[in-house]
C-alpha cells in the first residue's frame, strides 16, 4: 500500500510541475520586487493572473488524470490497484498547486514562518500518511482523501493569510488604494 501511495504522490508532484509551468517561482520574483517598492496594485495584478492560470491549467491536467487513471495505472505502472489512488490524486492537484503558488507569494512578502507552514505543512501531512501506511493503520485510499482535506485546509489558510496580512484582495486594481483605508 505504501508503494501505491508513493506512486500516487509522485504523479501528483509531476502533474503539479507540468501544470504550474513555473508561475509560482515567477510570482516570487516579480511580486517580491513589487511589494518591496510598495506597488501593491501591480503585485495584485500579477498574483491574480498567476492564480487564474494556476486554477485553469491544473484543472485541465486534473481532468486528464482523472479520466485516464485506469489507463495510466494499468499500462504505465502495470498496477490496476493504483487507479483509486490516482483518482484522488487528481482531485488534490488544484489545491496543491494553489498552495504552492500562495506559499511563494507569502515568501515574497518576507514571512518565512508562514511560508514554511504552507510549504512544509504538506510534507508533514505526507509523513503522517506514510507512517499510517507503513504501520498498517490504513490500508485503503482513505489516507489520500485525508491528504486532500489537509491540502484544502492549507489552501484556505493561505488565502486567509494573504487577505488579512497582505491585504492584496482589498486593493482596488484601478487606483491601487486599499478599500480598508
Amino acid at each position: 500500500v505504501y508503494g501505491l501511495f508513493s506512486l500516487a504522490f509522485m504523479a501528483l508532484n509531476l502533474s503539479k510541475v507540468v501544470s504550474v509551468f513555473g508561475f509560482d517561482y515567477s510570482l516570487l520574483r516579480n511580486a517580491s520586487s513589487l511589494i518591496a517598492t510598495g506597488n501593491i496594485r501591480k503585485a495584485k495584478d500579477v498574483y491574480v493572473k498567476s492564480l487564474t492560470f494556476t486554477f485553469l491549467a491544473p484543472a485541465i491536467v486534473s481532468l486528464d488524470l482523472l479520466f485516464a487513471a485506469e489507463i495510466v495505472a494499468e499500462h504505465l505502472f502495470n498496477s490496476p490497484e493504483l487507479q483509486p489512488y490516482l483518482e484522488v490524486t487528481a482531485l488534490c492537484l488544484i489545491p496543491y498547486s494553489v498552495v504552492s503558488l500562495n506559499s511563494e507569494l507569502v515568501k515574497a512578502s518576507g514571512n518565512p514562518v508562514v511560508y514554511m507552514l504552507l510549504n512544509e505543512g504538506m510534507y508533514f501531512g505526507i509523513a503522517i500518511v506514510s507512517v499510517q501506511l507503513i504501520c498498517g493503520l490504513a490500508e485503503t485510499c482513505n489516507v489520500m482523501v485525508g491528504f486532500l482535506v489537509a491540502v484544502l485546509v492549507l489552501m484556505l489558510y493561505s488565502f486567509y493569510w494573504i487577505h488579512t496580512r497582505l491585504r492584496i484582495f482589498t486593493v482596488d486594481s484601478e487606483t491601487g488604494e486599499s478599500f480598508n483605508d
